[in-house]
């Protein structure tokens, strides 16, 4: 029996099948590291007998929370006194049939150590967050991240944490308003060590409350992401002046606020009526991805030299967008490096007055799962650098021509051609 293993000091089972832990595996004090520990429904196996394993180092998994019974039995885990966790994480099955109360009394018993420095919670059923995300056992903490916890309608004070970098939330489908009670204050700055913050995958969220002002919310934040939020609408945080990548990607239709505005913005996701709302590109840019982007503000990104003045742009991803008419021109910046078309349609409205320009810096070239119901004429000489040209899956391409010259002859790794 493992229970005899007293000297153990490490156990991965990361990739076992095991249902649950072997009995009496408190008996394990020497213990160290531990990667997972399955909570079992049976005497011997629940999660009480983590409270003798106090020496655990680095990370630790607790998987299966719904077969904690009683409350108090996640007490006895005595997860506030491992005092050398580095980071734990925290999972429910999702749609488990527990009742909402009885979730929320077991989050509120597994209490963590002050001395933790990421933590996740996945497939949580509670209604709200547990009274200890105010107080001191998160004082410490860089990383956060809830995954799949549906039923919660509003955040604690997150914002009073002063060592937050990474904040990440995925699936809370029960916020409907991101207000006050998340930053903590309003008369001192909130979130000022943040530099990692994204929403996902939230259906019901309408509104984003933004302190505003010099000093306000987000100081140091540095990358920003959206995706898949319906509903939302109003606002974006505006003062982020060290704001490095902005995602908002598709699922965000009625979100038509500003994109803020920033220098020193390095890579950006969005749709083209977002882009199309500046004058000019940030003057650091340098990794650009159009995605879901109606036609009209697309062309007229393309057709305008909008991307064409920006001198910093080395990498450009056109994805799941649709050209409706012949384009008269295309005008992309001479910098540009990386150069992907991925999920697109009627590409013979795009496709031959791109190939007709010369880009002179271009060194990766990909096509891939679009349409083109004509023929192409790839004139390599419009190439010189290009080391990687693939095509794939372009379906209704009737013709393929590809011309060059002994002058002007690329020096291809690879030249992939895979039509349909």
């Amino acid at each position: 029996m493992m229970c005899k293993m007293i000297s153990l000091g490490h156990l991965d089972i990361r990739h076992n099948r095991v249902k649950e832990m072997p009995s009496q595996m408190g008996q394990l004090k020497s213990l160290q590291n531990l990667s997972n520990y399955k909570v079992g429904r049976q005497s011997g196996s629940g999660i009480g007998e983590l409270r003798e394993l106090s020496h655990i180092h680095g990370n630790l998994v607790i998987e299966g929370l719904q077969n904690v019974v009683y409350a108090k039995d996640a007490s006895n885990a005595n997860l506030v006194g491992k005092q050398y966790l580095d980071e734990l994480e925290l999972e429910w099955e999702e749609d488990d049939g527990v009742e909402i109360n009885g979730a929320e009394m077991v989050l509120d018993n597994l209490q963590t150590h002050s001395n933790l420095k990421r933590l996740t919670i996945k497939g949580y059923g509670g209604s709200r967050f547990p009274y200890w995300f105010g107080g001191a056992s998160i004082i410490n903490m860089v990383s956060l991240c809830l995954w799949g916890c549906r039923n919660v309608s509003t955040f604690p004070p997150l914002g009073k944490q002063p060592f937050f970098k990474h904040l990440h939330m995925y699936g809370l489908r029960g916020i409907k308003r991101v207000g006050a009670e998340f930053y903590g204050t309003k008369s001192e700055p909130s979130f000022v060590s943040l530099k990692a913050l994204s929403f996902r995958y939230m259906p019901k969220w309408k509104e984003w409350w933004c302190l505003g002002g010099q000093g306000g919310e987000f100081p140091c934040l540095k990358e920003l992401r959206i995706d898949s939020c319906p509903k939302l609408s109003g606002d974006l945080p505006t003062h982020l002046p060290f704001l490095m990548k902005l995602v908002i990607n598709e699922g965000c239709e009625q979100l038509v606020a500003p994109l803020p505005r920033v220098p020193s913005i390095r890579e950006l996701m969005a749709r083209s009526r977002d882009i199309a709302q500046w004058r000019e590109l940030p003057p650091l840019l340098q990794d650009i991805t159009i995605t879901n982007s109606d036609s009209l503000f697309l062309e007229s990104l393309l057709e305008e030299g909008l991307l064409q003045r920006n001198t910093s742009l080395e990498n450009l991803t056109i994805q799941t967008c649709s050209i409706s008419r012949p384009l008269s021109r295309v005008r992309l910046p001479i910098t540009l490096k990386f150069l992907c078309i991925f999920g697109c349609e009627k590409l013979e409205f795009f496709l031959p007055e791109l190939f007709n320009y010369h880009h002179p810096s271009l060194r990766y070239f990909l096509i891939y799962h679009s349409t083109c119901d004509s023929f192409l004429s790839i004139p390599l000489g419009n190439f010189p650098r290009c080391d990687y040209l693939k095509i794939r899956y372009l379906k209704g391409l009737e013709f393929l021509s590809i011309s060059t010259s002994d002058r002007d002859l690329p020096s291809f790794d690879e030249l992939h051609l895979h039509i349909s």
